[in-house]
This record gives C-alpha cells, structure tokens and sequence, in this order.
C-alpha cells in the first residue's frame, strides 16, 4: 500500500559530478574590489584566473585582453579632458567599477554560486587586494617616465 506521507523518490545530484573540485575562485566583491583598487586590469586579472580554473582558457584570454584595453582607453580619455573641465576621478572610476560587477555577474555568477554550493573553496578578497595593488603599482612604475618627459616636454 501507498504510504502518503512517504516523500516522492528522485535522483539525488552528486555533488561530485559538480564543477566545485580544489581550487578556488574569485568572488564579485573580490572582483569589484580589484577593478576599484588596480583598474580594469587587476579585476580582468582576477576574472581570468577564475575562467581558467573553470577550464575556459578562451575566455580567460578574452578578460585578460579586454580589461588591459579598457584600461588603456580610460587613460587616453582621461588624458583627452581639458582641466577646465574639472571632472572628478570618480566619474571615471565608477562606469569601471559597475561595467567589471555586471560582466562578473553575468559570465560567471552561475558557476561561482554553483561551485560555493558544492563545498568549493573561495579565494580571499585580500587576495584580491594584493593582486589590486601589485597591479597599481606596477602600472604607476609605468606611468611614471611618462609624467616626466610630458611635464619637462611642456616646460620647454
């Protein structure tokens, strides 16, 4: 006889079958983090190493070589505005900030939650921090040169 208290049977999901294995991953906020603190790069950085750990090399690739333009594109249009303008840094970081958020979100939130469901290890978000600021200062040792031979080039 039929018990009708008795829970339907189904098939149990095996979370080894699951994408969750031992590496871990970078979270939005780590993300969010690096893109506000080392520009596009460090939280393309970030979204690369998170892609190439879920095995999608392509698209590891791809992030890595989007966020090295964007921030080139930053710079140049930075460099373009007229100081009579009096634009706040603000206004440039933010559109980065929130552009790095809904790319992060929509590329790679489904496996990020799926693999933290499963018991997958998540990266810190000091990690993300350090990667922010190795990156800053790297690009600052670059830009460096550049503001001298511009300051001296217009003093002439």
């Amino acid at each position: 006889m039929n018990d009708l208290y008795k829970p339907p049977a189904s098939e149990i999901e095996n979370p080894s079958d699951s994408i969750a294995g031992d590496f871990q991953l970078y979270k939005i906020s780590g993300v969010g983090l690096a893109t506000f603190l080392g520009t596009p790069i460090a939280g393309g950085i970030l979204m690369a190493k998170n892609f190439q750990r879920l095995g999608n090399r392509a698209a590891a690739k791809k992030a890595l070589l989007l966020s090295i333009l964007a921030t080139l594109t930053v710079f140049i249009l930075a460099y373009f505005i007229p100081e009579t303008l009096e634009i706040s840094g603000i206004a440039l970081t933010m559109p980065q900030l929130l552009i790095m958020i809904m790319l992060t979100k929509q590329l790679q939130e489904s496996d990020i939650k799926q693999h933290e469901k499963f018991g997958g290890a998540m990266a810190s978000n000091w990690k993300a921090f350090g990667v922010a600021i190795v990156v800053a200062l790297i690009i600052f040792a670059a830009a460096l040169p550049s503001v001298f031979f511009f300051n001296s080039s217009t003093a002439l």
